[in-house]
């Protein structure tokens, strides 16, 4: 599914998503660019899940401690750059958020491939923007 999403309204875009599809007892990971983005959505008062997240300068034992809490669905969100794309056991995935479509179609697979592990399905959003309005 593709959501049109302009970026000032992207916390609350993703917050809303995550309460339609996501819901009390369902995993969702949200997948974006930057590190930056990572920390702006977990201080986010918008997302009502407790989130937790995942990306390059967090250190290897943090990592590990996130993803067992997020295995174990005692975090229900959790917000990743492209280190948790890929090479992760996280078996029940039931939903995935992608802030910005991507160019690579690899790693859009392997992004949106986090639901449908071990025969499973769920659901995946990209957010995009129409051309004009990255023009505004």
């Amino acid at each position: 599914m593709a959501v049109n999403c302009i970026k000032s309204e992207k916390t609350t875009t993703i917050a809303d998503l995550i309460v339609r599809y996501g819901g009390r007892n369902k995993s969702t990971i949200v997948f974006v660019n930057t590190k930056k983005e990572c920390s702006d959505l977990m201080i986010s008062d918008k997302i009502n899940e407790e989130v937790q997240i995942i990306h390059g300068d967090i250190n290897q034992a943090q990592r590990e401690a996130t993803l067992t809490a997020f295995r174990n669905g005692k975090v229900k969100c959790l917000v990743a750059t492209d280190v948790a794309s890929r090479g992760l056991d996280i078996p029940s995935v039931d939903l995935v958020i992608q802030s910005d479509p991507l160019k690579d179609i690899d790693s859009y697979i392997h992004r949106a491939g986090r639901t449908a592990l071990a025969g499973r399905s769920g659901t995946c959003i990209t957010l995009y923007k129409r051309y004009t309005e990255c023009l505004l």
